[in-house]
């Protein structure tokens, strides 16, 4: 491990659902003295620690680690991201924060590509493996404006092929390329120092930074509307450049109109279950009480949390089959 050359390259790589793969693949076929740090995000669950280091740690010959914020860039190490937390680059550094998710995410793949680009303009390579959804789209779109090169996993070979082919979509992608190749095609482009020419730089969307209990900054750029934020309740605005749309509240919450829906329908799912799990929760309590009552004599009682037992097991009962009714005409 050495410290990455200034000017040298830095890869960063995205994904999501079936990306695991797809990224051993790519990391066992990169040389073992690979002269760039590869920064990674791939959309897991928020809870407990992540084995994904230790698994790609065992793929290939290059050592990859959970950093710490303000880690020095290293050649030959593979960044992963921890759980809970967004990844940034900075001055040869890695920065970690918990600002504001992203998609419904954090980490997202769009906060790396940005910081990417910003950074190292032309020596950014971006990476997008297979997933669903579009993070990684926007921020792919930045690195190629500012001049770094985007590379795209081939959307027939990824388990899920949404993500790349929204990058393909919207963005004027490099090389789009299987697996297989796409290691090989990151070894060449770093080992070449090849640059692009930069492109006209879209307008800087701001890094996401810790929460703070100021939410009354100037308005986000872009059109008001009246659909609010599921992470927080505060209004959205709509921002529409080229062909990419992004929803962004107050408090730095961002959305594509896909993950938007995403999120929305996960709310509305839990909005419609959530009271019919709490009446057969009821009915179940009712009846443990009318056991209970029964077993110590107390007759009246009995009846009375088994009367209102059954009251809630039907209302329950009534609202199941009414959704699955309603599910069975769409």
């Amino acid at each position: 491990m050495t410290a990455p050359d200034a000017d040298g390259f830095k890869v960063f790589i995205g994904g999501s659902a079936g990306a695991i793969e797809a990224l051993a693949q790519l990391l066992a076929g990169l040389p073992d003295k690979l002269a760039a740090p590869l920064l990674v995000v791939l959309h897991m669950g928020r809870d407990g620690a992540s084995v994904l280091p230790a698994i790609l740690d065992r793929v290939g010959t290059l050592h990859a680690i959970t950093p710490v914020d303000g880690e020095s860039l290293a050649d030959g190490v593979v960044y992963v991201a921890p759980r809970g937390k967004h990844i940034l680059v900075e001055d040869q550094r890695v920065r970690l924060n918990e600002g504001p998710v992203e998609h419904g995410l954090r980490p997202a793949i769009d906060p790396l590509f940005r910081s990417a680009a910003r950074a190292f303009g032309p020596r950014a390579v971006g990476v997008i493996l297979s997933g669903m959804l579009d993070d990684g789209t926007a921020g792919l779109r930045e690195i190629h404006a500012r001049g770094g090169w985007t590379l795209v996993q081939t959307p027939d070979e990824a388990a899920f092929p949404s993500m790349p082919q929204s990058a393909i979509a919207n963005v004027a992608v490099d090389y789009v390329l299987p697996v297989g190749r796409l290691a090989g095609k990151v070894a060449e482009l770093v080992a070449s120092g090849r640059k692009r020419t930069a492109q006209a730089v879209p307008e800087l969307q701001p890094l996401p930074q810790p929460l703070t209990d100021d939410i009354n900054g100037p308005d986000p750029a872009g059109m008001r509307t009246d659909i609010t934020c599921p992470q927080c309740g505060g209004v959205l605005w709509e921002e529409v450049e080229d062909r990419i749309t992004i929803y962004r509240c107050r408090a730095g919450h961002l959305y594509s109109p896909d993950s938007l829906l995403a999120v929305q329908g996960e709310g509305l799912d839990s909005a419609i279950w959530r009271p019919i799990r709490m009446l057969q929760e009821r009915g179940a309590l009712l009846r443990r009480l009318a056991d209970r009552a029964s077993d110590q004599g107390r007759e009246r009682s009995a009846l009375y949390f088994n009367a209102e037992a059954e009251e809630a097991l039907r209302r329950a009962a009534e609202m199941r089959r009414a959704l699955t009714d309603s599910e069975r005409l769409q």
